[in-house]
């Protein structure tokens, strides 16, 4: 009897990879009109969602809530500041910037949010998101 190899759909992190490739290309699609990629959302919307809870947001703030690496998000965010979505001013400490996202970034956050919103209703399965979520959640604590 031949030993049967188990095949790449057969192994949870090619599958997650190609799920997380799929989701990427559908969101980029959606976020043209916004002249945005997903890692750019995703940055602009972290800021926005941190400004509402933090009279502070640096740039560490935001790719600590993110997970992201700080360098590339200083990279965004001088994008951004460039494109007028974030302003930076002296923060509190002498060695980093305070964000204040802009009002066009912060109408930009908000109708990108909205047209995500939709997309990720059509593409996760309503009847599975609580238990999708928890499990994702407990994936990211590993």
């Amino acid at each position: 009897m031949r030993n049967k190899r188990l095949g790449p759909d057969n192994y949870a992190s090619f599958l997650i990879w190609q799920v997380a490739n799929k989701w990427e290309k559908r969101v980029n699609s959606e976020l043209k009109e916004f002249d945005l990629t997903q890692a750019e959302y995703y940055q602009l919307a972290s800021l926005f969602w941190l400004s509402q809870h933090q009279e502070e947001v640096t740039q560490t703030d935001i790719a600590k809530f993110a997970d992201t690496i700080p360098m590339n998000t200083s990279k965004i965010m001088t994008k951004f500041e460039k494109k007028g979505l974030v302003k930076r001013v002296a923060g509190s400490d002498s060695r980093s910037k305070s964000l204040s996202i802009t009002d066009n970034g912060e109408h930009i956050a908000i109708q990108a949010t909205a047209k995500l919103n939709c997309l990720n209703e059509q593409f996760f399965d309503k009847d599975d998101d609580r238990n999708f979520l928890n499990h994702l959640k407990y994936l990211k604590t590993k």
